[in-house]
């Protein structure tokens, strides 16, 4: 038996639902386009983080790693060696770029990676025809990324020079499992075996060389043998005072993981935007649909139905809508897990495949709901307050609802929704990432643009209703529809806006900071760089110059070092916290000497030149880098150099335009303290001509097989082509956003379409055609469109310029072409949604409608 209570609020549920069914499809949209944008990203991370754990050991193609920039010391050699005897099985591996030679003359620049026996412990190289690798990779032969055959009009059988050996190309390269991430690698792979790469005569102490040793731990109970955590752990204790890294199979790809979490943080708060405006949409929507339902529930409560009944119909009604549109929500999620996958592949070490996470689906389906009955508790409140007496006196509306703006619970209806709005955008984005501090940023920054656009979208209106009134009929018309009573003009600008913003906004910052790694044009900007010139090459590089024909460039010496000391205290760095200030200090750095400084450098504190009255070496130091460390004017940092320990006094603090293709240091020391420590040499050249630039580049090779070259064009176009991808994920789950803003757009046509209704046929009776009422319709849409674009835009300029300045520390510049693209792209959107969902209001003849009245 149902009680009676329970039986009313299951009628009046099934009716209300039947009644408008339409309408609450739109609700139901709003938030599954939220939810699904959730889930795609939780699902897709719990996907690539399960790919990883999967393939953890094949990442490094071994339990773990010992990694340096230099050759490793006797205490290292005699680590290893101490591991081999106790069963461990270790190959070496280097690393380095270099320019590879066709026998036609043609060079590229490479990574090479040249490998011991036993390579890998773990994965398989794959080859094209399956042949193994062990089969074909020969001191004589190399295996090569597709890439360099396609690049270099090669194939497999011709002849690649590399250094002073010329190689014979043995295979075509798939995959290997400790590749490079595309994300890190600007050059494709050829793969040599050891002696392979130490017949090229490119591996010297000074050359960028990145040293390896790949260890496979012997299977057994003693975790200080077998246990790769634990062997680290012992291993890093051993060589503490050393330089080279220790890395366990889990930790493979630092890089990766922290770009991933990045831009799932990112693409998480991109989601969560979209599920934040569909509670607007619902809020907005319940609005105008209880403002229909006020007679109605005048007439119940006459009948005896009491206020907090009808609410608990009401808000069940939202309880279902949420949970039926975070089930859409959490399809949508899953199959958008695909598109994902596939934008990335290109970008990711691991296939990701797809997957089911059922805790991306259970916070779909909680977030979903609780936005839904959050959003949509304000304006159900008024249930309670309907008089019956309305039934008699339509005047009591007016009253009424002047005594809701005066009542005790005017801040249920007015404060509550802001406030707690803001606070449920602060928990779910902590939620989501886990900063208080990104969470706090995105609160405020979503709650300062959501606020500035209701402003804007409220004064426009404003101006709209006072402005003078066009003498055109079909303007006129237009414009008075904005602000027509029940129109939603201000919450459809408010999601449209957002929508337009995130797009925009990612596109304005992705083009900012394409030109900063671009670079001016100017003719003094350096495009053409050379590494790794031996201090006994100075003078025939500076002939091959001369002999193309080009001006010879200023050589800059550089010393590679790290830091040992910060102010006379040795650094420990295993007892030191995880975090930027420690993943700085572990690196090595490039350091240069010279007497002046550089175009794109100013001095912000100390003097350039030595002082006298300091004692002992002296250095300048770049502005971020005191920042960062934390250190001073005065101070002192040690370093070593090759094994020399050089303390040097902090004498100045340089602000370095790092945007201006030279090459800039972090430390400059003046003459006298570096000359004789090992060095190499770098050059840079501006090149107009592409074609000037290969021959160059040919003619240093030819003569200098170590050098290698670095056309920053074509590094840049890679970069460009990292981002782009990178923007357009991001651009992707952006769309979800401008989707739930024409969902609201629908639901604001679909709550007042009676009205429109009624307009189009008083129109049609005193005489207008279709023609005129559809360019009526039109231009309200238009309007519409152009304010959200116009406001949108302008948002996404004032997010642009602040994200540029003050966190990339770039220039900003204006893009008008960009901004007159967005404002075309959102007006034409909403006009043609808006015209093909109110194409019925066209096609009804008036007959039809008057006869109902």
């Amino acid at each position: 038996m149902i009680p009676p209570g329970l039986r009313f609020t299951l009628v009046m549920l099934r009716r209300e639902s039947r009644a408008s069914a339409k309408r609450l499809l739109l609700y139901v949209l709003c938030i599954a386009a939220g939810v699904g944008g959730l889930v795609a990203v939780k699902s897709f991370g719990a996907a690539v983080e399960r790919a990883v754990q999967g393939e953890a050991r094949s990442l490094l193609a071994a339990d773990l790693a010992l990694r340096g920039n230099r050759p490793f010391t006797p205490q290292e050699e005699a680590a290893l060696a101490s591991l081999e005897r106790s069963g461990a099985r270790v190959t070496r591996s280097t690393q380095f770029l270099s320019m590879a030679r066709s026998p036609g003359g043609r060079v590229l620049l490479v990574d090479v990676r040249a490998v011991g026996g036993g390579y890998p412990f773990y994965g398989e190289v794959r080859l094209a025809g399956g042949a193994p690798l062990r089969s074909v990779l020969t001191d004589d032969t190399a295996v090569v990324h597709p890439a360099l055959l396609l690049n270099m009009g090669l194939k497999v059988g011709d002849a690649l020079t590399l250094g002073r050996k010329t190689f014979r190309i043995a295979g075509e390269l798939v995959k290997e499992p400790d590749g490079p991430v595309q994300l890190m690698s600007i050059g494709p792979r050829v793969l040599l075996t050891e002696g392979g790469g130490e017949a090229t005569g490119l591996i010297a102490p000074t050359s960028h060389i990145r040293y390896g040793a790949l260890i496979k731990l012997p299977e057994g109970r003693d975790p200080a043998l077998s246990d790769p955590h634990v062997v680290a752990k012992a291993l890093r204790e051993r060589l503490k005072d050393g330089f080279a890294s220790v890395s366990t199979y889990d930790q493979a790809q630092p890089q990766v993981t922290r770009f991933l979490e990045q831009l799932g943080d990112y693409l998480g708060l991109t989601g969560l935007v979209a599920l934040l405006l569909g509670g607007i949409g619902v809020a907005g929507a319940i609005r105008v649909f209880m403002a229909q339902k006020l007679d109605t529930l005048a007439v119940l409560k006459c009948l005896g139905a009491t206020g907090n009944r009808l609410l608990g119909v009401y808000l069940l009604q939202a309880l279902v809508l949420g949970i039926l549109g975070s089930l859409l929500g959490v399809a949508l999620g899953l199959a958008t897990q695909w598109v994902l996958a596939g934008l990335l592949a290109d970008l990711l070490p691991v296939t990701v495949g797809w997957t089911v996470s059922w805790r991306a689906l259970g916070e779909g389906l909680l977030l979903g709901t609780l936005t839904t009955l959050w959003f949509a508790l304000p304006p159900l409140w008024l249930v309670r307050q309907v008089p019956p007496a309305r039934v008699f006196r339509r005047a009591v509306e007016e009253a009424t609802d002047s005594a809701a703006r005066r009542g005790a619970l005017a801040w249920l209806g007015r404060g509550l929704p802001a406030v707690s709005g803001l606070l449920l955008v602060g928990a779910l984005a902590l939620w989501q990432v886990g900063s208080w501090r990104v969470a706090g940023i995105f609160a405020a920054g979503l709650g300062a643009t959501t606020l500035t656009l209701v402003l804007a979208a409220q004064a426009l209106l404003w101006a709209l209703k006072r402005a003078p009134r066009p003498p055109a009929f079909i303007l006129r018309q237009g414009l008075a529809a904005l602000y027509r009573p029940g129109n939603q003009t201000a919450a459809a600008v408010v999601a449209l806006g957002l929508g337009m913003l995130l797009l925009l906004a990612v596109f304005l910052i992705q083009q900012d900071l394409l030109r900063q790694v671009q670079g001016s044009s100017t003719a003094d900007q350096p495009n053409l760089f050379f590494i790794d010139i031996q201090r006994e090459q100075r003078d025939a590089f500076l002939d091959v110059v001369r002999a193309a024909g080009l001006q010879p460039p200023e050589l800059v010496p550089v010393v590679r070092g790290r830091l040992t000391a910060l102010d006379g205290k040795p650094l420990d760095l295993a007892a030191m916290p995880e975090g930027d200030r420690k993943r700085i200090l572990t690196f090595e750095y490039n350091f240069t000497y010279r007497d002046r400084l550089q175009p794109g450098e100013t001095v912000e504190q100390g003097r350039f030149d030595p002082d006298p009255a300091v004692p002992g070496a002296q250095v300048s130091v770049a502005d971020w880098w005191i920042r960062e460390v934390g250190l001073k004017l005065g101070q002192t940092v040690t370093l070593d150099v090759q094994g020399v320990r050089i303390r040097a006094t902090i004498t100045s603090i340089r602000r370095v335009d790092w945007a201006n293709r030279r090459a800039n240091f972090s430390f400059v020391f003046p003459p006298g303290v570096l000359e004789q420590a090992p060095q190499i040499n770098v050059a840079a050249l501006h090149v107009a001509d592409a074609a000037a630039r290969a021959d160059l580049q040919r003619r240093v090779v030819a003569a200098l097989p170590n050098v290698t070259g670095l056309d920053v064009e074509t590094v840049f176009q890679i970069v460009q082509q990292i981002l782009d991808r990178i923007a357009l994920v991001i651009q992707f789950m952006a769309a979800f956003s401008v989707a739930v803003g024409l969902v609201i757009l629908l639901g604001t046509i679909a709550t007042t379409k009676y009205q429109r209704l009624r307009e189009a046929v008083l129109l049609k009776t005193l005489g207008a055609t279709r023609w005129t009422v559809a360019r009526i319709l039109a231009l309200e849409y238009l309007l519409l469109g152009g304010l959200s674009g116009l406001v949108g835009a302008a948002a996404a300029g004032v997010l642009s310029w602040a994200l540029v300045t003050f966190v990339f520390a770039g220039r900003w510049d204006f893009s008008l072409g960009s901004y007159a693209a967005a404002w075309a792209l959102s007006a034409g959107l909403v006009t043609i949604t808006g015209l093909l969902s109110s194409a019925d209001i066209l096609t009804r003849k008036p007959l039809e409608v008057l006869r109902d009245e």
